[in-house]
């Protein structure tokens, strides 16, 4: 049978990260929770202006996942982080999470967490250009490690559940803040490749989001690649599907100045990267349950 690859669709994409998650389910099979619940928090002055804020994730697998916490910098230092990490750890706790897990940059606010009990689990660097990222995490079902500043400016802030409207403010804010402290992404590229039978039938398929930085000379470069989705039938397996679209991706960002492809998987997906040349560079133990969460990166040299 002749098979043909293809750029992917957006109901390709959706359809692939549909049977991504079915096999995760069937490898650690998820809650009772029906689908990921977000939740912002945020917090207000006087005028009720929000000045802090945070917005998180509770996923199938019991775990937490806290994508953006801001401080507007009028209010730092006075301990509203803390309060703020604290009723969202309070909340992933009521919903049966057994672990938080975050990110942060040098240029962030890894000290910070670190008093709060998270460990540092990962490592990219030069993700931004000339930074480093960190992959943070912390057990929810053991005693809090650390301490906690005590720190405060004498004001009584009440933390309340905030909408999307709110949520878009605070990511926004952390925005800001990144954007005067890095440069970032340009912009970002979505693409994909997928191979198709004779009969138009989707069999495999790769997806990614790459960085795209502007050169001095306005030239557009990638940075890192991020797969998102790498997907293939189960009876095309042996069909070396998967290797021709990662090596397709490795190419078309290489034609590009790309610097590195970064991607993460379930453990027992990481031997097929490991062949490819990829390496560990991050390591969540016990995620999920009985089984470890990598981060893995491979240099485009």
């Amino acid at each position: 049978m002749k098979y043909e690859m293809l750029l992917t669709t957006p109901d390709d994409v959706e359809y692939m990260s549909e049977k991504l998650d079915a096999f995760y389910d069937s490898i650690v099979p998820p809650s009772e929770r029906p689908s990921t619940e977000g939740y912002v928090l945020k917090v207000s002055d006087e005028n009720g202006n929000i000045i802090g804020g945070c917005i998180a994730y509770v996923n199938s697998w019991d775990i937490l996942r806290i994508d953006t916490l801001w401080v507007d910098e009028h209010h730092r230092k006075c301990g509203l982080g803390s309060k703020l990490l604290e009723k969202i750890e309070y909340v992933g706790r009521e919903k049966g999470c057994y672990l938080s897990t975050l990110g942060t940059g040098d240029f962030q606010a890894r000290g910070f967490y670190e008093k709060n009990g998270y460990q540092v689990c990962g490592t990219v660097e030069n993700s931004p250009q000339g930074h480093v990222s960190y992959s943070m995490a912390k057990r929810l079902d053991c005693p809090i490690l650390g301490t906690v500043s005590n720190h405060d400016d004498g004001k009584l802030h009440t933390i309340t559940f905030g909408t999307e409207e709110d949520g878009d403010f605070i990511d926004d804010k952390l925005d800001e803040y990144n954007c005067s402290h890095a440069t970032l992404p340009n912009r970002y590229e979505r693409f994909g490749k997928k191979f198709v039978d004779e009969q138009g039938n989707l069999v495999a398929g790769i997806f990614i989001r790459a960085d795209i930085y502007r050169t001095a000379n306005g030239t557009d470069v990638w940075g890192a690649a991020n797969v998102s989705v790498l997907w293939v039938e189960e009876r095309y397996r042996n069909e070396r599907f998967g290797s021709k679209l990662l090596l397709d991706i490795e190419r078309t960002a290489k034609e590009n100045s790309g610097d590195f492809i970064l991607l993460d998987v379930l453990d027992c997906q990481s031997t097929f990267f490991l062949k490819h040349g990829y390496r560990i560079v991050g390591e969540i133990q016990n995620c999920p349950r009985g089984h470890r969460w990598y981060t893995m990166k491979k240099l485009l040299e």
